[in-house]
């Protein structure tokens, strides 16, 4: 891998879930199917040395560094099984979900695209109604690394969610 991420790296995103139906399309009761599609912003860290700075320096003897901030940007879609429809606890998982990785620049001021999974489980209280906070935990799978960047990687986060 080219780049290490630093301890300061974040993310943040949101998403929309559309609820199919409320029971697994007959298969369990009080079981909801959703569509989920989400955008992510995740900040890697610095880089140092990129192409920029690797060219000035071939052309001039003193070294030309510039910092560049290394940045993705995650695009998901994804179905969601949601379990104990009408309760203010609703555990859920994403069995199988399509990432798009767009991450510039991780090497020599180059933009990469690469495709890849999502996995996740987690869980939403109802605080009030049509609001809810939740806890998620969930892991990004891509099948190969794209000149030398891997974009695999385990997420942990919050929500907030508004019901309407």
């Amino acid at each position: 891998m080219l780049f290490r991420s630093d301890e300061d790296a974040f993310f943040y995103g949101g998403a929309f879930s559309h609820n199919v139906n409320n029971d697994l399309f007959g298969l369990m009761d009080n079981t909801s199917f959703q569509i989920e599609f989400g955008v992510a912003y995740t900040e890697l860290g610095d880089r140092e040395v990129n192409g920029l700075g690797t060219a000035l320096t071939a052309l001039h003897s003193t070294p030309a560094l510039e910092s560049v901030t290394v940045n993705m940007l995650r695009i998901t879609a994804a179905p969601k099984i949601k379990f104990s429809h009408g309760s203010a606890l609703r555990p859920w998982i994403i069995p199988l979900g399509l990432d798009f990785n767009i991450i510039s620049p991780p090497s020599d001021a180059v933009t990469v695209l690469n495709t890849g999974m999502v996995f996740g489980a987690g869980v939403d209280y109802e605080i009030y109604r049509g609001i809810s906070l939740g806890a998620d935990a969930r892991y990004h799978w891509t099948p190969d690394n794209i000149d030398g960047v891997d974009t695999d990687g385990f997420e942990l986060g919050g929500t907030v969610g508004f019901a309407f």
